[in-house]
């Protein structure tokens, strides 16, 4: 059974760091600085690194940590912000409905969804510009094929467009809404599932 001991200073009764042995058979063999002890921590009381200890006194006990809450708040923020960022990269890389059907909007290698897309419409303006025909026949997210003209092609990029930004717009919404939160009560109640466009 692991035991969790604490080096602790004598004299200030405050901990230097915190170790694990196997057993207590090694504790009188285990080495320490000078003017320290080592203590036993109590598993009941929790999770040891949540712990410190300090003088009471003549006696040394644990206490918990407390979190200093300006810099509670900031890592929450950052986490926060962390979970919403992957929120928004999952949208943005899933799929998009439009007049044509469900479009893939994956954009890692190999796949390069958005960026073959970008070339297909670029190529139908073109087209458009000098008056040539144009047709392309793209594949949705259902595995069907679609057949479409530059205006059609040009028609659906513009709406894959619309939704990529209406998610990076509703991302930095809420990320100002995560950095003006004053506390903890009003970063947990600021709901980053919500916003997104269907």
């Amino acid at each position: 059974m692991t035991v969790h001991l604490f080096i602790v200073d004598e004299e200030t009764g405050e901990s230097r760091s915190r170790v694990e042995v196997p057993s207590m058979d090694f504790v009188p063999h285990y080495p320490t600085p000078d003017g320290c002890v080592l203590f036993e921590f109590d598993t009941a009381l929790g999770d040891p690194a949540d712990f410190r200890t300090e003088k009471d006194g003549d006696d040394i006990v644990f206490v918990p940590i407390v979190a200093d809450p300006v810099e509670a708040l900031s890592a929450a923020k950052l986490s926060k912000r962390a979970a919403l960022n992957a929120i928004r990269d999952a949208k943005i890389n899933g799929v998009c409905s439009t007049d044509f059907g469900l479009v893939d909007m994956d954009d890692s290698s190999p796949r390069e969804s958005r960026r073959k897309l970008h070339g297909a419409v670029s190529g139908a303006m073109i087209a458009l510009q000098f008056g040539q025909p144009f047709s392309v026949t793209w594949t949705m997210a259902d595995d069907q094929d679609v057949t479409l003209d530059a205006q059609q092609t040009i028609a659906m990029g513009m709406a894959v467009f619309a939704f990529v930004d209406a998610c990076h717009r509703n991302a930095r919404d809420i990320k100002s809404l995560i950095d003006e939160a004053p506390d903890m009560a009003a970063l947990e109640a600021i709901d980053i599932s919500s916003g997104w466009p269907a």
